[in-house]
């Protein structure tokens, strides 16, 4: 099963992001949020996406959280105002996943922990 992750450059005091978002679920809508970025003109997940290679532990290279949270908030307008083909029950799911991830970023931002999406495809 792909799972797709969001890793922060150190933790967050009392934030778990690993519990907070399912990596399967993240897998899935992956293309939920690329899609819809490249329509609206904003970074997609592959834009903070990092192969860390076989063995590696540490990413290459990390992402501001300002940057990710303009991105999902421009993701979130676009599903919140009923926009793009889905029923109700999945544009829900894709709102409050995303509003997940915008909730990690939006606290790594103010404590100026930068990120990265990494996965396992």
């Amino acid at each position: 099963m792909e799972k797709l992750y969001i890793r922060l450059q150190r933790p967050i005091p009392g934030i778990d992001q690993l519990a907070a978002i399912d990596p399967e679920r993240l897998a899935e809508f992956h293309g939920r949020w690329d899609n819809v970025a490249q329509q609206l003109d904003v970074d997609r997940i592959n834009d903070f996406y990092v192969y860390e290679g076989e063995y590696s532990k540490t990413p290459g290279k990390w992402h501001r959280a300002s940057n990710g949270l303009r991105a999902v908030r421009a993701v979130l307008e676009y599903y919140r105002s009923g926009q793009g083909p889905m029923s109700d029950e999945q544009r829900q799911a894709t709102i409050n996943l995303f509003e997940a991830v915008e909730g990690i970023l939006d606290e790594a931002d103010l404590r100026d922990i930068q990120f990265c999406f990494v996965g396992d495809y």
